[in-house]
């Protein structure tokens, strides 16, 4: 006697994964990774993409998978906060359709950094431009500390004044902002003769 068996379509595993981490404007590349049985998932997956605003073309598309069973999405981090990415898996002849479990990336505030040079002395009258720099390009801002001593210095815009013997502490600071997080502090003491 003949039998004859029915088998039907299996059920692939389906993950989303991302590039993370990432910062305002970098590119967040997600791939989803079908694998199946003895046979490779074949077809396509649609991409669905939430949470923060500013989300590229990559929501709305559907991208065939590659013959090793992948297929990605890349968007640009246009504004802070988190990116929720799923896909949908069509099915094929061998395999059913399949939704992945959301993937979740934060993205933050660029880093910036502050430079600025100081001499280690100066003289009482005498005084020096001091050029701080941010690396964000955005401007910094220049502060006489209450650590100094003696009333030894005061700033006029980016020029150092020398007033009395003394130790004359500066802090430049840049707050950031809706690209860049503020920079880390700089101080820097001079000491005043």
């Amino acid at each position: 006697a003949t039998q004859i068996f029915g088998v039907g379509k299996g059920t692939p595993s389906n993950v989303v994964t991302n590039s993370s981490p990432t910062t305002l404007g970098s590119s967040i590349t997600f791939t989803a990774t079908l694998v199946g049985g003895a046979v490779t998932p074949t077809g396509a997956v649609s991409w669905t993409v939430s949470g923060t605003a500013g989300i590229s073309s990559c929501s709305t598309s559907t991208t065939t998978l590659s013959p090793s069973g992948t297929a990605t999405c890349s968007i640009t981090a246009s504004a802070v906060g988190s990116y929720i990415v799923s896909d949908l898996y069509g099915g094929d002849g061998n395999y059913l359709s399949t939704p992945s479990a959301p993937d979740t990336i934060s993205a933050g505030l660029n880093p910036q950094s502050i430079t600025f040079t100081t001499p280690a002395n100066g003289t009482v009258n005498g005084s020096f431009l001091l050029a701080p720099t941010a690396t964000s390009g955005l401007p910094v801002a220049l502060t006489v500390d209450a650590a100094t001593t003696n009333n030894a210095c005061s700033l006029t815009l980016d020029t150092v004044n020398y007033l009395h013997a003394g130790n004359c502490v500066l802090d430049a600071n840049q707050a950031g902002s809706t690209t860049f997080a503020a920079a880390t502090q700089v101080q820097k003491t001079i000491t005043v003769n």
